[in-house]
């Protein structure tokens, strides 16, 4: 409407028309410098960007032409501006170029010479430019206020969304931008809205989608590539430029792959806007208008703010998931370590921890591998999680680079590398590609595995590996959680290992592995209740090694202990499944095996000898005694079990060892009576029970008693308990030894003053090996005995051999106080003629040796040794044992003076002594006299009994028998004897028999007797 007085009357109308030429020509000229004023004004300039300057002039001088009908100059005002609306042009700035243009006219119209013309003109071109500032501020409010209107759509739908994203900042990011797209619809009035990222793969994925053409997204392809008919796309565009892209005509080759499709939804334009996470992720938001309406004004602006505002929203959104995930793993740590107190064992570790991961945080998959001993894979003990099962059930992981790809997985490649390997994006790594071909529902983002070390093992023991569907999952601060995961576990590990090492060490013995005296003691508890119910029996065993000391003593320790290693491996593996073998301690091993009966004990028993002797040890052959009790025939108390098992395997030690016994009557019997001394002998020495016999020691030269042993013997109301059934008991224990030899040095120092009148010189007595050898013999001694003289300390060999050096330490220091040494049962202990530089002054051969002189042609040879030793160094050897007046005779003919035995005299008590030494006939061999030692050989064949004189015979070869070489020797001496030729004949005779194999026990007997004639004839050569 324009305003009246703006209004043009015919007279000015017609008056404008008439000066048309005039003011075309201003409206020309004024054009071309508005052009410029346009051309170099930054704001201006774009309204005639695109148009030559002769049409920018043309249309601008349009513009300017007021002498045109006012309607005309209407449309053509409203048609500029509808042109322009784009363009931000103020009022003022077409108030500054009217005004201009007035003046330009005014001195134009100053040139007509009639003056009614100038004033009406002046008149008219007032009215017209103030219509065209009028009606162009009118229809430029109008269009502003029409782009305020659309503007405050924009703006309403993106403080929608901004209060949306406000309201639910906690809710799940796809969810959240479902909602955002369908505000936007509503809002702008639009088809659809979606919003997606770009994968790994380069193709777009559809995060939130709405509008009525949903159905759109359902099978839309958008990838990024270029190259792609699916990357041509608005969308494609902007992926890759970073740039908002609008495609106002689907009919663009460009859109060729969607046209169809988006025409079966009514879809007809479309708009997207870029942007970038801060994991460097792509994004877009495509908006689409309906076929019948145009995209929506300023949508450049949506599009841009919209872009800048989701960026923030999904950065602030992946980094609430990131803090969200971090308290996953946060509180599965806590949870993983309140459970590790409870220090379970690694495969209840492993499978905690999975379990944990997957139930407190978004980790897709998390799994526990152990490399299998047997093979290259490694095999997964514990899974949790989606593909939880096909790991379980299937080979995923080699050891083993070369095998492809199981070789190359992140799993393989942390054992191998020992450190943790991060993929973060799998399925477009090269050398997972085969792995997916395999196994295409594997659909994993990133995989982590992280290696698990225990204190002992170079390689790991196990890995963790964790997957996600995330490609960027594992940044540093969750990989600080992992490791911290894995750092428990391999705390838990190392506690678990310790905690089991302890309970190992609690039931096993250090050195050889084998279990020890604690677990076999918990396993027979259920091994008895099995014989039982089987009614089976249960035999308790000890194996004790013979000669371990020596073993030690020669070798040294770490020798024995590598021995006694072999052993338990020996032992271990000759047993049968559910039998036992335990480290007792020291060098001995306790047994458990289930029997039938007593025939299968004894095949096992054969079966751990051998194992033993069989052992291939350079230095020497190693044997052991095995001692047996059974459960329940010989008790149902284990600890009884067990110390009758050590007493018969102590049993069989000392009769030699290497071999086996089985507890029985006599032995128990043997036992009783050893457990008797044990509890009453104290009290049998308080009560006087304990006495000393005493046996006379006679030199047989003089035919005189010399001395006396004082020997212990036990009265009971029975009678007298003979020394051999509570000496030995009572040596081995320490005690009861000491508190004898304490007794017998009291009655020693009393008797001495009772026997001075009998005309014996000596009173000789036993000290225990055990008390001999203890630091606090000599002040025992001491304590009860001021004066050694005519007292004589018995110790035997095998007590000397223990420590030499204390041995005679002790024995000087008593000598120096008047006491005699006598080394006792000479020739049983280990080198015994090296053990005769000890200081003592008398030597007493053993019995076994004086009572084996006519049946063993060893024993013969060690006593004349023993007798040429007490000759060279001055001491008398004494023969125990003799009890026969054929080892009386042969003893003197060896050069033997002094004898102890029943033949002289038994041993007697006290006062039966005293009448004994005054009425009896003591011995007197001066009229035998000995034989030379060239001549000994002679008394060894004359008196060694015929059932052993075959021993004689020791040399197959008859020129080199000593006999034959006696022959030689003493024929110029002995040849006149009328048995010598006789004895020499016979003697090759029997020397052809043995060859042949044809001796026979008349042709001994008949040597025997010539052999006993030609001693006969030479013993009467040498008493003349």
């Amino acid at each position: 409407m324009i305003p009246e007085f703006l209004t043009l009357s015919d007279y000015e109308r017609e008056t404008l028309n008439r000066y048309e030429p005039l003011l075309s020509k201003v409206a020309y000229e004024f054009a071309s410098k508005v052009y410029e004023t346009v051309l170099n004004d930054q704001i201006l300039s774009p309204l005639i960007r695109d148009l030559s300057v002769e049409d920018a002039k043309a249309r601008i001088k349009k513009y300017l032409e007021i002498f045109s009908a006012e309607d005309q100059q209407c449309k053509v005002i409203a048609d500029s501006i509808s042109d322009f609306k784009n363009f931000e042009i103020s009022t003022a700035k077409i108030i500054d170029i009217c005004n201009a243009y007035h003046k330009e006219i005014l001195n134009a119209i100053n040139s007509i010479s009639s003056f009614a013309d100038r004033q009406i003109l002046t008149f008219a071109v007032f009215k017209r430019i103030n219509f065209i500032m009028f009606f162009h501020t009118d229809k430029f409010l109008k269009v502003q206020n029409s782009r305020l209107k659309k503007r405050e759509e924009i703006y309403h739908a993106l403080v929608d969304v901004s209060r949306l994203w406000n309201e639910n900042d906690q809710m799940a990011l796809d969810e959240i931008l479902k909602l955002t797209a369908e505000m936007l619809v509503k809002d702008l009035n639009l088809g659809l809205v979606w919003v997606g990222n770009v994968g790994e793969d380069g193709w777009v994925k559809i995060r939130g989608s709405a509008g009525d053409a949903i159905g759109y997204t359902h099978n839309l392809r958008v990838s990024i590539d270029e190259k792609s008919p699916y990357g041509e796309g608005p969308a494609g565009v902007s992926l890759r430029s970073g740039k908002t892209s609008i495609l106002r005509d689907f009919d663009d080759p460009k859109f060729k792959v969607w046209r169809q499709m988006a025409k079966t939804y009514g879809l007809g334009q479309a708009a997207g806007v870029p942007f970038e996470d801060f994991y460097g992720r792509k994004w877009i938001t495509m908006m689409y208008a309906r076929v019948d309406r145009e995209m929506p004004e300023y949508i450049e602006d949506l599009l841009d703010d919209l872009s800048k505002n989701l960026k923030i929203f999904v950065d602030r959104r992946l980094s609430y998931l990131e803090i969200q995930r971090l308290k996953g793993y946060q509180e599965a740590l806590t949870q993983i370590q309140r459970e590790l107190i409870k220090n379970p064992p690694p495969d209840a570790i492993y499978k905690l921890a999975v379990e944990m991961i997957t139930q407190y945080t978004d980790a897709l998959t998390a799994r526990v591998s152990v490399p299998d001993p047997d093979s290259e894979w490694m095999k997964v003990i514990s899974a949790s999680g989606k593909h939880a099962d096909t790991f379980l059930n299937q080979k995923i992981a080699s050891k083993d680079p070369a095998n492809h790809p199981y070789g190359n997985t992140s799993t393989g490649r942390a054992f191998r590398d020992k450190k943790p390997v991060i993929v973060d994006n799998p399925q477009a790594d090269p050398s997972f590609q085969e792995l997916w071909s395999i196994h295409p529902e594997l659909k994993i983002g990133a995989v982590g595995s992280w290696p698990i070390f225990s204190e002992k093992d170079t390689l790991p023991v196990a890995v963790l590996t964790i997957h996600s569907l995330n490609p960027r999952y594992f940044n540093q601060e969750l990989r600080m959680l992992v490791e911290q995961v894995i750092s428990s576990i391999e705390t838990a590990i190392k506690q678990y290992d310790a905690k089991k090492q302890i309970e190992w060490m609690a039931l096993h013995d250090a050195l050889t592995g084998l279990t020890n005296r604690r677990y076999f003691e918990q396993s027979v508890i259920s091994a008895m209740k099995r014989a039982k119910r089987e009614k089976r029996y249960l035999a308790i065993g000890i194996a004790d090694l013979d000669d371990f000391k020596l073993w030690n003593d020669t070798f040294g320790h770490i020798v024995g202990d590598e021995l006694l290693k072999k052993i338990g491996n020996v032992f271990q593996s000759i047993l049968r499944g559910g039998d036992i073998v335990s480290r007792m301690g020291g060098d001995e091993f306790l047994f458990h095996v289930m029997i039938d009966n007593v025939e299968d004990l004894e095949i096992i028993s054969k079966r751990v000898l051998k194992s033993i002797y069989d052992l291939e040890m350079p230095q020497m052959k190693i044997t052991c005694s095995l001692g047996w009790a059974i459960y329940p025939e010989d008790g149902e108390n284990l600890e009884n079990l067990i110390n009758l098992a050590d007493k018969v395997s102590y049993t069989i030690k000392q009769k030699g060892g290497n071999d086996y016994g089985i507890l029985n009557k006599a032995w128990m019997d043997k036992f009783q009576r050893a457990d008797k001394v044990h509890l009453e002998f104290h009290k049998a020495i308080e009560k006087g029970d304990i006495q000393f016999f005493l046996q006379p020691k006679c030199d047989c030269f003089e035919g005189k008693i010399y001395g006396v042993e004082m020997l212990a013997r036990w009265k009971t109301e029975n009678g007298w308990i003979p020394p051999d059934e509570f000496i030995d008991v009572v040596e081995k224990d320490h005690d009861l030894i000491r508190t004898l030899d304490c007794y017998v040095l009291e009655k020693a120092f009393e008797l001495r003053e009772k026997i001075k009148t009998t005309g014996i010189s000596e009173i000789s007595f036993n000290i225990g090996a055990k008390h001999f050898l203890d630091k606090n013999f000599l002040k025992d001694v001491t304590d009860r005995i001021n004066d050694g003289h005519d007292l004589k300390i018995e110790i035997t060999e095998s007590s000397a051999v223990k420590d030499m050096e204390m041995t005679k330490y002790t024995i000087e220091s008593l000598k120096e106080m008047g006491f005699a040494f006598s080394l006792d049962d000479f020739g049983t202990g280990y080198s015994s003629l090296i053990h005769a530089n000890l200081p003592v002054d008398e030597i007493k051969l053993d019995k076994f040796f004086v009572q084996a002189l006519r049946t063993n042609a060893n024993a013969f040879t060690v006593a004349v040794s023993v007798l040429t030793l007490g000759a060279l160094s001055g001491r008398h050897v004494v023969a125990e044992g003799i009890e026969t007046a054929q080892d009386m005779e042969l003893w003197m003919r060896m050069r033997g003076r002094y004898v102890q035995g029943y033949f002289v005299a038994k041993p007697m008590e006290e006062e039966e002594l005293f009448k004994w030494i005054n009425t009896s006939k003591h011995l007197n061999y001066k009229k035998l006299r000995p034989f030379l030692f060239t001549d000994f050989i002679i008394l060894k064949y004359a008196f060694t009994d015929t059932e052993h004189m075959k021993t004689c015979y020791c040399h197959s070869e008859f020129s080199k028998c000593p006999m034959t070489l006696w022959f030689e020797k003493r024929r110029l001496i002995y040849g006149i004897l009328d048995h010598f030729k006789e004895a020499e004949e016979i003697h090759k005779r029997i020397h052809e028999k043995v060859k042949s194999n044809t001796l026979k026990k008349s042709d001994i007997e008949t040597m025997h007797a010539i052999f006993h004639n030609l001693y006969l004839e030479i013993a009467q050569m040498v008493d003349v």
